[in-house]
């Protein structure tokens, strides 16, 4: 009897880190979270729109921190295109337990842009 028990354990504790060092290496791809995100956006400025492609998921399990990635993106101010080469964050294990998604650390590089359209997209109005 306790022979079958330790062993249930030994099998529960290896799924448990393989499942660990798959999402801490590879992640996981998704576009579940964009309608969200673009429902955020909107409420912050009607004007500003996304185009999300797939994000994806890293876990870090030593920071306790879940790093978001996307390739690809285009952001649009009223109607004005601002094509993104990547958007990244960090999300804390900590605010996902309290229901409050908290990301820090936004980083957004762009394409390459001329400084003319560059302008026009920030100065739209």
């Amino acid at each position: 009897m306790k022979n079958i028990i330790f062993k249930f354990f030994l099998l529960i504790l290896t799924l448990i880190i393989i499942l660990l060092v798959y999402l801490s290496t590879l992640g996981i791809e998704t576009e579940r979270f964009n309608k969200e995100i673009k429902n955020r956006i909107i409420k912050i400025d009607k004007n500003l729109d996304l185009d999300l492609k797939k994000i994806k998921l890293i876990l870090d399990p030593f920071k306790f921190k879940i790093y978001v990635k996307t390739v690809g993106s285009t952001v649009y101010y009223l109607k004005r295109p601002l094509s993104l080469e990547y958007i990244k964050s960090e999300i804390s294990l900590k605010s996902i337990t309290k229901n409050k998604i908290i990301s820090s650390n936004i980083e957004v590089a762009t394409r390459s842009i001329l400084l003319k359209d560059f302008i026009k997209f920030v100065r739209a109005k």
